[in-house]
This record gives C-alpha cells, sequence and structure tokens, in this order.
C-alpha cells in the first residue's frame, strides 16, 4: 500500500467517523421516542425486541440455515443492535447465545432504565 493511498484511506475514515458521531444525537433520540412509547410507529418491532422467545432469523433465512447448522448453543453475535437486538433469541434448535454489541451501549442502558425496560 502505497502512502498516498494509506492517507486516503485515513482521510476517508475520519470523514466517515466524523459523519457517524454528527449523527449521534438523531440516533439516541429516535431510540428515546422508541422506548418511551412502546415503539413509536413501530409497536410490533417494540414488542419483538423484549420477547424472550423470539425466533432468531425470523425474515433472515441466511441466518436461520446457518443456526440450524451450529445446532443447540449457537451464538450470535449482533453489532450495532441498538439498545435492544431485533435478531431474537430462539433458534431452530432452541435458544442462541446471543451478544448484542452496540458502541452507543452506555446511553442505550442509560434509557432502557429510565424506562424501567431492564
Amino acid at each position: 500500500m502505497s502512502i498516498d493511498s494509506l492517507s486516503s484511506s485515513s482521510a476517508l475514515f475520519v470523514e466517515q467517523l466524523e459523519a457517524w458521531v454528527r449523527g449521534i444525537p438523531s440516533e439516541l433520540g429516535f431510540w428515546e421516542r422508541f422506548l418511551a412509547t412502546g415503539g413509536d410507529r413501530w409497536p410490533d418491532d417494540f414488542s419483538a425486541r423484549f420477547d424472550v422467545n423470539a425466533i432468531v432469523g425470523h425474515g433472515e433465512p441466511e441466518l436461520a440455515a446457518i443456526l440450524a447448522a451450529k445446532g443447540p448453543g449457537a451464538e450470535v453475535l449482533d453489532v450495532g443492535s441498538g439498545p435492544v437486538s431485533s435478531l431474537g433469541t430462539m433458534g431452530p434448535c432452541g435458544r442462541v447465545r446471543l451478544q448484542a454489541l452496540d458502541p452507543l451501549a452506555r446511553p442505550y442502558a442509560r434509557m432502557l432504565e429510565r424506562h424501567g425496560l431492564v
């Protein structure tokens, strides 16, 4: 990799990171409304996110097939999950070990606590 392409890649990364940071207030505002209102315009999504028996891969056949191949005890990492994952915890072979991860986890945790959802 040349110095010029490295410099260009770095500049692009910084530009994307700055755009993401500028969007954080909007993102937090969206989730605040979503949690405060029981889903805002998406009450079914809200209910599904808090359903401990929600099916993993609902509407995502590729994920369901991968989990079926993994068998019992399959693990899923949901990166960018928001305050509560939309993936569900029940796979074709039983309960899935779901790990939700989001760079805004701390403010989301405070929101969940404030709304009595934890």
